[in-house]
Parts: structure tokens; C-alpha cells; sequence
């Protein structure tokens, strides 16, 4: 799954109706993803990987499998930092 599909992905989930802190978040984390396909730039940790599912798709580097969506960890990218700090807050 490309960074781009992930973008698509992340602002179609927060054109939903969320509400309060939550849709606050959200509205930041989507601008901040916006800045970041504009300049290029995307920050990327090696200790959690992307699988190819549409949600709970962060998997920590110690799980070589998923068994929801068959990928496995040497074939799928590294997660975005940004992402690993919404997903520990239960947010992602």
C-alpha cells in the first residue's frame, strides 16, 4: 500500500462524523498529512510496520505475520511515525 492509498484512506475514515477531541485530532493529524505530501517529506520508523488491511494496519516489528490480511512483515513498508503515535493512543 502506497503512502498516497494511506492518505486517501485516512481522509476518507475522517470525512465521517466524528465528534469532540476526537474529530479534533483527526482534522490535525489530516493536515499534517496534507503538509507532508506537499513537501515530500514523510518520517518513517523501522520499529512497526504497514499491513495491507484498512484498519489496525500497524503491526510492531516483532509480529512477522498478519493473519488477517496474509502480509507479511519483510514484504510491507515501514509505518509513519505519526501514525505509530495516534495508533498508541488507541486513536488509529
Amino acid at each position: 500500500m502506497t503512502d498516497k492509498t494511506k492518505c486517501k484512506e485516512l481522509k476518507d475514515f475522517t470525512d465521517g462524523n466524528p465528534s469532540g477531541e476526537l474529530a479534533e485530532k483527526l482534522a490535525e493529524l489530516r493536515a499534517t498529512v496534507e503538509k507532508l505530501e506537499q513537501s515530500g517529506t514523510i518520517e518513517t520508523t523501522e520499529d512497526y510496520w504497514d499491513c495491507e488491511c484498512p484498519n489496525n494496519y500497524i503491526h510492531p516489528r516483532s509480529d512477522e505475520y498478519c493473519s488477517r490480511c496474509d502480509a507479511r512483515e519483510e514484504d510491507q513498508p515501514d509505518s509513519r511515525v505519526s501514525e505509530v503515535e495516534l495508533w498508541k493512543k488507541g486513536l488509529l
